[in-house]
C-alpha cells in the first residue's frame, strides 16, 4: 500500500516538474526570440510579418538579408548614402518603410526619420503601416517600455524620447526638421526672416542668405532655419485658402500645410473645418 502510494506521489513530482520544465522552456525560448528580434533587422522582419502583412506567408530570400544589412549599416553611419533597386512584390515597402524604423526604436527611440514617395497618399500608407506595426500587441508586449507614442497622426509620429517618423512626399517640406526647404509661394508673399520680411521671389532670385521662421515640431517652438536648397517653379497654379478670420494664403496646389490630426497634407486636399497649424512671427 505504501509503495503505491509513494510511486504515485514520485509520477505526481515529475508531472509537476515537467510541466515546470515546458513553462521554462518556452520563457527561454520567447526572451531569445526577443533578443533575436532587437539584434537583426531580417529577424525583426521575419517575426513581424503576421502584423505588417496579415495571412501573406513570409518567403524569405537572399536580397532581404543583403538589404537588411545595409540598412543596419545606415543606422550605425557606416554608410551615409544608399540607393536599393529591387524589383515590385519583393518586401522593400514591409522592410524599409515600416520595419526598419520600428526597429531602430527599439535601439535608439530618438532617431528621426522622413519618408517621401512620388504619391503623399503612398507615403500616408506606408505611415498607417508603420504606426500598426508599432501600436500591435506583439510589439507593445515586447517593447512597450522602450518609449511611448505621443503623436499617432499617420503622416507623422512622434514618442516621447524625441523621435519622429515624417511622411511626406517628392516636393514636399521637413521644415522645422532640419531637412531642406522648399517654396511653393507666388513671387509677391512675404516670408518671416531673421532679416525682416521678404518676399519669397526676392530670396530666390536673389539667393538671400537668410534663416525662415518655422515650426519645431519636436521641440513645439518656433525657430529660424537656414534655407539650404533654392527653387523656382514654373508657373502653377495659384490657389486661395480663406480662414475664419479672414486671412487668405495664395501657394501652389501641392504645398504642404499642417493640419491637426492629420499632419501635413497639400493645400488642394484641406477642407472646411480643418484647422491648420498658424505661425506667427513675433514682430506681429
Amino acid at each position: 500500500m505504501n509503495k503505491v502510494l509513494g510511486e504515485s506521489v514520485s509520477k505526481a513530482r515529475k508531472a509537476a516538474l515537467s510541466g515546470l520544465d515546458l513553462d521554462i522552456i518556452a520563457d527561454i525560448k520567447y526572451r531569445q526570440s526577443i533578443f533575436k528580434a532587437e539584434c537583426s533587422l531580417h529577424e525583426f522582419l521575419k517575426q513581424a510579418w503576421h502584423v505588417i502583412e496579415g495571412g501573406v506567408p513570409f518567403i524569405d530570400n537572399w536580397h532581404l538579408h543583403v538589404v537588411a544589412e545595409h540598412l543596419e549599416a545606415c543606422y550605425r553611419r557606416e554608410i551615409k548614402n544608399l540607393i536599393l533597386n529591387v524589383p515590385p512584390r519583393s518586401g522593400k515597402t514591409s522592410l524599409i518603410s515600416v520595419a526598419f524604423p520600428a526597429w531602430v526604436w527599439l535601439q535608439n527611440p530618438e532617431e528621426k526619420f522622413m519618408y517621401a514617395s512620388y504619391a503623399h497618399s503612398l507615403s500616408e500608407e506606408h505611415g498607417a503601416l508603420c504606426l500598426a506595426l508599432i501600436q500591435s500587441d506583439w510589439y507593445q508586449q515586447r517593447w512597450k517600455a522602450n518609449f511611448n507614442l505621443t503623436k499617432t497622426a499617420i503622416s507623422f509620429l512622434k514618442n516621447n524620447r524625441t523621435g519622429y517618423r515624417i511622411a511626406t512626399s517628392v516636393g514636399g517640406v521637413g521644415t522645422g526638421f532640419g531637412a531642406s526647404i522648399l517654396v511653393c509661394f507666388p513671387y509677391h508673399i512675404m516670408v518671416s526672416t531673421d532679416q525682416g520680411d521678404i518676399s519669397i521671389g526676392q530670396i530666390v532670385e536673389e539667393q538671400i542668405s537668410c534663416k525662415v521662421l518655422s515650426y519645431n515640431h519636436q521641440q513645439e517652438i518656433l525657430e529660424y532655419k537656414a534655407i539650404e536648397q533654392y527653387e523656382k517653379n514654373p508657373g502653377k497654379e495659384i490657389l486661395e485658402i480663406e480662414f475664419d478670420d479672414g486671412s487668405i494664403l495664395e501657394c501652389t496646389p501641392d504645398h504642404p500645410i499642417f493640419i491637426e490630426n492629420k499632419g501635413y497634407i497639400f493645400a488642394n486636399e484641406v477642407q472646411d473645418g480643418d484647422i491648420c497649424l498658424s505661425v506667427l512671427s513675433e514682430r506681429n
